[in-house]
């Protein structure tokens, strides 16, 4: 349940050409051999439809070679699960973890302090009127968190709502979950998982290199 080792890489888009380098390095620098692995934790998504299949692919091929468990942390949890961190109010409060998933649109989801969901993942396009029901309907501090936070925040004009920002998130942050899942058997299957996209993949045309 603790943090061994980590690494924080700045170049975005580049988990293809790194992720299996910087895995390997943090197995030598903390002296754990593959072996020595009892599961592996991946995020499981929304978030860039590139990213996760990468990351899925890469704990796909990690867990069927050692013949471990598949864990998967969905992401709007493990943001929740830091904002949590960040929250010092004593009562009640909620907790809505965003990404922004371009233009005005957000993955959102409702969760209260003990991490369980009262609004599902969704893909949502923010509107002048998006949070209109929940502020009528409960007069509760709501923490907003992530990415898309700040799109939320200035829709959702409330006195009970406050903005954590963006926070951050990294893979480090998934040490908790990914010891609670371990320790309840909330495996994966590792044959038909896949990553929780929210919406339909629609690929681009690809650039051209001469622009």
């Amino acid at each position: 349940g603790e943090l061994v080792d980590s690494i924080l890489h700045p170049e975005v888009n580049s988990h293809s050409g790194n992720l299996h380098g910087f895995i390997d390095r943090i197995l030598d620098n903390s002296g754990i051999a593959p072996s020595d692995l009892s599961s592996i934790a991946y995020s499981e998504g929304p978030g860039s439809y590139t990213g996760l299949r990468i990351g899925l692919s890469a704990a796909k091929g990690l867990a069927y070679g050692l013949d471990i468990p598949l864990i998967g942390i969905p992401t709007l949890k493990l943001i929740a699960w830091v904002m949590l961190q960040e929250v010092d109010v004593a009562g009640d409060f909620h907790l809505v973890p965003s990404i922004d998933a371009g233009r005005m649109e957000v993955y959102i989801e409702g969760f209260d302090k003990r991490l369980i969901t009262f609004f599902d993942a969704q893909a949502l396009i923010i509107e002048p009127n998006t949070f209109q029901s929940f502020s009528q309907v409960q007069n509760i501090t709501v923490f907003l968190g992530g990415s898309g936070s700040t799109k939320c925040a200035r829709i959702w004009n409330s006195p009970v709502v406050r903005d954590l920002g963006e926070l951050n998130i990294s893979a480090k942050h998934m040490v908790a979950l990914g010891w609670e899942g371990f320790q309840s058997n909330l495996y994966k299957d590792l044959a038909y998982s896949e990553p929780k996209y929210l919406k339909q993949y629609r690929p681009g045309k690809k650039k051209s290199s001469t622009g």
